[in-house]
């Protein structure tokens, strides 16, 4: 088993064996991964659970998770209220954000369309989690907020998952090398931003828990 897989205290949650586990393992190794595939494959346990896997960095450790619509987060936080307080992590409702006492935060959030990039002008992320990417009208704002991910934090990555259709369906596709490679697992390296992408994909039949 894997640093990043032990790091997360059991009592809180673990990843199941097969493909939620192997995209846990990518941290470190891979920047940009699409854990994508049919419903019930365990996508937004997985988002929740590779950020806290790094809850270790304290202060240096800032993540937060997009939908396209506040009321799309619903599901997210209310699966976040089951695992993350075994952590140590507060659930502040009014900000929409989870602190731990030793400075790692997580903020839940909602950026709909390009134009929201703007409010996050100036900030610094170490993780960045996309839950239902293709439910984007583009992938332009995605790939905005590449420029956040900065700062002094170890093994900083945006993980992202989704379901087959939505409006940034073949975009999500191509960017991520599904339309050459659907069965994944095959990493794609940019030369100009010098980070690696890879797909993994979720299966139900993967879920032993559902």
């Amino acid at each position: 088993m894997s640093a990043a897989i032990q790091e997360i205290p059991d009592v809180a949650w673990s990843p199941q064996l097969g493909p939620q586990a192997i995209a846990m393992s990518a941290r470190g190794i891979i920047d940009e991964l699409f854990f994508g595939g049919a419903r019930g494959g365990g996508k937004t346990d997985y988002l929740l659970g590779d950020f806290a896997s790094d809850l270790w960095q304290g202060s240096n450790w800032k993540g937060v998770i997009f939908r396209k619509s506040h009321p799309e987060l619903d599901e997210v936080v209310s699966r976040s209220l089951q695992i993350y307080p075994s952590t140590g992590g507060e659930w502040k409702a009014g900000a929409r954000e989870w602190h731990w006492p030793n400075g790692a935060t997580l903020k839940m959030r909602h950026l709909e369309n390009e134009a929201d990039v703007a409010n996050y002008q100036g900030h610094s992320y170490s993780w960045i989690g996309w839950d239902e990417l293709p439910n984007l009208t583009n992938l332009r704002p995605y790939k905005a907020m590449i420029a956040t991910l900065r700062g002094p934090a170890q093994h900083k990555r945006i993980r992202s998952t989704g379901n087959p259709g939505g409006p940034s369906h073949a975009e999500v596709k191509h960017y991520f090398g599904i339309d050459t490679y659907p069965q994944g697992y095959i990493p794609l390296y940019n030369a100009k931003s010098k980070m690696t992408r890879c797909f993994i994909p979720s299966r139900v039949q993967d879920n032993e828990i559902l």
